[in-house]
């Protein structure tokens, strides 16, 4: 498959192309050899043989991992799986539209084919078998001999190599363009050969070794990420001088501490409306045990945002909870007497959770522009929960408008 794709994007040479297809039609047929081979094998094997085979250490080790598929879902023959079982998906397929890399990367592919064809003969006593890895043995020979082929059409090192050509050398930091670096925590230079000395393989220029060195300053990054995250907001509000972030702190802080009495407002006003709803479920068990889950969150929730307003010397408002409490309630009862009480709570509850998101974010935006660091925590775990909650609505909204449909097409009581 690689050799398809990359004689696809062959440009260029057409010769280039035509060598790539039929070396790809050929391991086609290399692929049915082989998984003929590992049917007849396969086919037919009396036990005394496979007692034979689990005696020599090799085959016992293949046997004794044995993956079952190749049982039941193959029948015993060959799957498109490698040697542990893990399937081909063409993840491995690579073709740069670049010819001399190509090249290049089929030498290794052929190299690695030719190596797996020989470890197989080594294995095998069958006359058989040996005569059929000889000759896939034999075309991995010619095709290792023929990219190197195809690359000197391409005109060899000189002309293809680097790869890409396109980049003007002169462009490059070519003190290092032939140089081997060395990494050795004294400084010395780097073990000799010939990748340090005489010619480069491109011709352009010679190899030299040399000890690394520091080339820059120690890194500096700035302030951690979260003081960063802080420092934008403020930044993209336009606040720059001292003076206007203290005068911005100090009206931040005043919408913070009512966002917050709003906020712990409008989570018994969630109480509200889900207590009354926990006695109206008899059909929707799986409704019942969320909102029951998530009562429990949002009593964790009134609970940090009244530790937030203690650390602020500042209390909830007993006439927002109030007023709140009683609108939910009111929510609550008037959903009650709806045919269709359990689709209404369902998207009412997923518009709530959404509206408490936004109040939420809200919050967090203007706890940082007071520079009340410490709510920070708090605050997102309670919109995490809230963000949790709203996503179980979400999966929730399709089951359960089917079944009050089914519930109320089969004449039971399909409300609650």
């Amino acid at each position: 498959m690689q050799y398809v794709f990359r004689a696809c994007g062959a440009r260029g040479n057409p010769k280039v192309r035509d060598l790539l297809m039929n070396t790809a039609a050929e391991e086609l047929g290399h692929i049915e050899m082989l998984a003929t081979a590992v049917a007849l094998n396969l086919e037919g094997a009396p036990l005394s043989l496979q007692e034979k085979a689990a005696g020599n250490p090799v085959s016992g080790a293949l046997l004794g991992g044995i993956n079952l598929k190749d049982l039941l879902s193959a029948g015993l023959s060959a799957m498109p799986v490698d040697s542990d079982g893990v399937p081909f998906y063409m993840s491995h397929i690579y073709a740069s539209g670049t010819a001399a890399a190509d090249m290049s990367a089929n030498v290794t592919a052929e190299s690695t084919g030719r190596i797996l064809a020989t470890r197989l003969s080594n294995l095998t006593n069958d006359p058989g078998m040996k005569e059929m890895l000889a000759y896939l043995i034999a075309r991995d020979t010619m095709h290792h001999n023929q990219w190197p082929a195809a690359l000197e059409v391409l005109g060899g090192h000189d002309a293809a190599f680097p790869i890409p050509n396109s980049f003007l050398q002169s462009e490059e930091k070519q003190d290092f363009s032939c140089a081997f670096l060395g990494f050795q925590r004294d400084g010395s230079e780097p073990v000799q050969g010939r990748w340090s000395e005489g010619a480069s393989i491109d011709g352009n220029g010679t190899f030299t070794p040399r000890p690394m060195e520091p080339m820059g300053e120690e890194p500096n990054l700035g302030p951690p990420a979260e003081t960063r995250e802080h420092a934008t907001v403020a930044t993209v509000a336009g606040i720059s001088s001292e003076e206007d972030r203290m005068d911005t702190a100090t009206a931040a802080r005043e919408v913070f501490v009512t966002g917050l009495k709003n906020a712990h407002a409008m989570e018994n006003q969630a109480l509200s409306i889900m207590q009354p709803q926990l006695n109206r479920l008899e059909n929707y068990p799986e409704l019942s045990a969320m909102l029951d889950q998530h009562i429990r969150e949002t009593e964790g929730q009134l609970t940090r945002l009244e530790e937030i307003l203690d650390s602020l010397s500042e209390k909830a408002s007993g006439l927002k909870d109030t007023m709140l409490s009683a609108s939910g309630t009111m929510a609550a009862l008037t959903h009650s007497a709806a045919p269709d009480e359990v689709v209404k709570n369902s998207l009412a509850n997923f518009a709530f959770e959404h509206f408490e998101i936004a109040a939420y974010r809200s919050l967090l935006t203007t706890a940082e522009l007071a520079g009340v660091q410490f709510a920070l925590p708090l605050l997102e775990q309670n919109l995490d929960e809230e963000r949790r909650m709203a996503e179980r609505i979400d999966q929730s909204l399709a089951p359960t408008t089917e079944r009050f449909v089914m519930l109320k097409a089969s004449g039971q009581r399909a409300d609650i």
